[in-house]
Formats: structure tokens, C-alpha cells, sequence
């Protein structure tokens, strides 16, 4: 992982937090398969060190933002 973008983070209800982020990660990680155990490893530490248990991470190849709306860097 190297950046995190577009970050948000919610509760639904008292009991229910939730978070959605962009997050860019070298490109070789969508050729060598290794995008599963990111996600695993982010829902993990969300899980455990915030106990948000509903997460959304959109996973981007460096320079994808160039391609993002102004509102969303």
C-alpha cells in the first residue's frame, strides 16, 4: 500500500461503523494475485484495531487518481 484517498468513514447506527476508501497499492500486486491478502489484511486491522466491521476499499494502481473527479482527490 502506498496511499490512502478518498477516505470515509460513518456510522449507520450507534453499533454499526462503516468506512469506504481508495487505497493505491504498486501495480504488480493485480499481476501477482497478492490484491486478496491486501484486502484481507485491511479488513483485519479495521476489524481489530477500530472494530469497524463493514468496509469498502476500492484498490488502484499508482497514477488512477489522475483519472478521479477534483471532489474525489
Amino acid at each position: 500500500m502506498t496511499d490512502v484517498q478518498d477516505l470515509h468513514a460513518w456510522a449507520v447506527t450507534s453499533d454499526l461503523p462503516a468506512l469506504s476508501a481508495h487505497v493505491v497499492v504498486s501495480s504488480d500486486c493485480f499481476t501477482s494475485g497478492h490484491c486478496p491478502q491486501i484486502l484481507d489484511q485491511l479488513q483485519t486491522c479495521f476489524i481489530g484495531h477500530f472494530e469497524v466491521e463493514h468496509s469498502t476499499f476500492q484498490l488502484e494502481p499508482a497514477g488512477h487518481a489522475a483519472h478521479e473527479m477534483g471532489a474525489h482527490l
